[in-house]
């Protein structure tokens, strides 16, 4: 009983640390950089340039691709999701098989976009706001390869 209480209380401690989402905020774009691929490029320091991004790698390629720019963002992560949110409007880019992320508002315009795995990046990306709204991003963590 004693050796399986404090593994108990590990487990807990560990869960509950992994289940609050990593606040940021800033510019950001979020945008199909191929049929498979979407991510977000996050502006935190207010610079231009492009310090943290996200990929989510999808199975099934979109049709169409997906672009938007948020001058103020809020951008919430955990191991499951990345979640933008700039006034009214939201966008989660999801893993399946992880916990969803909260509700969004009632009132909220979201897009929902699902996958397989999700990374992330961060530091001198060479790459700036402008550019990774570009047709290629090219240098935006590599993402653009």
């Amino acid at each position: 009983m004693r050796k399986t209480l404090p593994l108990a209380v590990l487990l807990l401690v560990a869960a509950s640390a992994h289940a609050r989402p990593m606040q940021l905020s800033g510019e950001a774009v979020v945008r199909s950089i191929s049929n498979n691929r979407v991510a977000v490029f996050l502006d935190t320091n207010g610079d231009q340039s492009i310090d943290r991004g996200f990929l989510l790698m999808m199975d099934i390629p979109m049709h169409n691709g997906y672009t938007a720019h948020f001058a103020k963002a809020k951008v919430e992560v955990t191991d499951g999701y990345v979640r933008v949110t700039s006034d009214k409007k939201l966008v989660d880019l999801q893993v399946a098989g992880y916990p969803d992320p909260p509700d969004p508002p009632k009132d909220a315009v979201v897009v929902t976009l699902i996958g397989s795995a999700l990374t992330q990046s961060s530091g001198d990306s060479g790459c700036d706001v402008a550019r990774a709204q570009e047709q290629d991003p090219g240098a935006c963590f590599a993402y653009g390869k």
